[in-house]
């Protein structure tokens, strides 16, 4: 019982300290941050910048998408970022969904181009195999 308490305290610790840091948006902090050991899924989404954030830094973009635990939820904020080089990365980022087809018509070829070849691998999953 007491390991949980200490678990949970250190927990609302580093969410206080990964909040704080996401309100002062320093970039070196906030990169230092995602590279942390400790920071996992629910830490990242505290200081990964938000959807609304449209002039958010591309490399701070770049190191939350590279996190082992960044989900495509997380992934999916970026489909409408400025930076041409992040939207790529989410059309071929695991997991994202319905964002697939928004990319799918983005003003970028290489960004079509990705987010159409990953809808079509999808769709040949979810077709049956007729020649059977």
């Amino acid at each position: 019982m007491a390991g949980s308490r200490t678990r949970r305290s250190r927990s609302q610790g580093l969410y206080g300290q990964y909040s704080a840091a996401a309100h002062r948006g320093d970039l070196a902090e906030l990169v230092s941050l995602v590279s942390h050991p400790d920071t996992d899924l629910e830490l990242l989404a505290v200081i990964a910048p938000s959807i609304r954030d449209k002039d958010a830094d591309a490399q701070l973009i770049h190191h939350v998408l590279d996190h082992p635990a960044c989900s495509g939820a997380i992934a999916s904020r970026y489909a409408t970022h400025h930076d041409v080089d992040v939207r790529l990365r989410v059309a071929t980022f695991p997991n994202i969904g319905s964002v697939l087809e928004m990319l799918a018509v983005d003003a970028d070829d290489r960004v079509r181009e990705a987010a159409a070849r990953r809808l079509d691998a999808m769709g040949d999953v979810l077709r049956p195999d007729r020649s059977a």
